[in-house]
């Protein structure tokens, strides 16, 4: 998406708004099919329809430009929010079918994403834009066919009711461990943003974002695969303390290197952050949520952590590269990390002592 926005002539500040507004459909869509899963006890329609519809947006945004800030605006936003709540039910569909084999689902989900990141990244250089459209409808219909196969969540029989939201909002425990994954989430974000400005502004290409994308995907498969020996060995509080350090060591790596190359040799933290990030907090969620609430607690806690990380991280980042130039403004996005680990060791005092 940023090298194509790059290559319609937008500069950093319009990228920032365009990629922001993602935010706003992300909350929505996200907080509203929760909701619906748990009223209806269903995601498989839920995901199936929503995911019809990120394919036909999409081959609207890569088939057919225009010169409209406003249509780049509309589509990018619902684009993205399609995108991130599909994932989402995804997850949470896994999550209710059988929470053992989440981690080394989402593995096959990190192969996919470095071969698919690989492929699009040789093609673009050598036939451009266009492919991706016919990349998107031959994998996604795939995808979408596939779907058809697959049996619906298990949930026991009990009722939400839109009063019952309020129990979501009035816990504590569930919020706080919300904006610590906000906060590595945030770090996630501006890796999406940030580093690829850089690398490009240091001489990389599309190649290179696409490697870059795939190296990362690859490293997360260690992780994913042993994911749930990890989570009954260790506590989750000390797995996102470690996740949390090696983000900031991450960036302060990323605010030293000056050559393409070296941005993919960075990718090898991947291999602790990200899949750390993710089995920990889907698990933490699951633990929190009651039954009745189960995929809204899943989707409402994403719409929040994802949702607003994807609104702010492209305006701060932005903001901070005016002025204090990329490597001052990825030290401090740095210190984020720093906060998430001060609150996960309140998090510790607090609720597991």
């Amino acid at each position: 998406m940023i090298p194509y926005l790059m290559r319609l002539g937008y500069d950093g500040m319009q990228k920032g708004i365009l990629l922001s507004s993602i935010a706003i459909s992300t909350i929505f869509l996200q907080f509203l099919f929760g909701y619906l899963s748990d009223k209806t006890h269903r995601i498989k329609a839920f995901f199936i329809g929503l995911y019809s519809l990120y394919l036909g947006l999409n081959v609207i945004l890569f088939q057919w430009q225009m010169d409209s800030f406003i249509y780049y605006l509309v589509f990018v936003c619902l684009v993205g929010g399609c995108y991130r709540t599909t994932q989402g039910l995804l997850d949470t569909w896994l999550l209710q079918s059988d929470r053992t084999l989440f981690s080394k689902a989402r593995a096959f989900g990190a192969l996919g994403w470095a071969i698919g990141s690989w492929l699009v990244a040789f093609l673009l250089q050598k036939i451009g834009f266009s492919l991706i459209v016919l990349v998107l409808l031959v994998v996604g219909g795939i995808s979408f066919i596939l779907s058809f196969f697959l049996k619906d969540s298990k949930r026991e029989k009990s009722m939400i009711h839109f009063r019952d939201l309020k129990e979501i909002l009035r816990n504590h425990q569930y919020l706080l461990f919300v904006f610590i994954v906000f906060l590595l989430y945030a770090l996630g974000t501006a890796d999406m943003y940030i580093v690829v400005d850089k690398l490009l502004s240091v001489g990389g290409s599309e190649f290179h974002v696409g490697m870059k994308w795939g190296m990362q995907s690859l490293m997360e498969l260690p992780i994913l695969l042993v994911g749930d020996k990890l989570l009954k060995k260790f506590a989750i509080w000390k797995l996102m303390m470690f996740a949390s350090l090696m983000f900031l060591a991450r960036f302060l790596v990323y605010a030293w290197v000056q050559s393409p190359m070296w941005f993919l040799f960075a990718s090898i933290f991947q291999l602790i952050t990200f899949p750390l990030v993710v089995i920990c907090s889907k698990e933490k969620f699951e633990q929190l949520s009651e039954e009745k609430w189960k995929s809204t607690g899943q989707m409402f806690a994403m719409s929040i952590y994802m949702g607003f990380s994807l609104f702010l991280m492209p305006l701060v980042c932005s903001g901070l590269v005016s002025w204090m130039g990329y490597d001052g403004a990825l030290i401090a996005v740095s210190s984020l990390a720093i906060f998430a680990m001060i609150l996960l060791w309140i998090y510790h005092k607090k609720y597991e002592c």
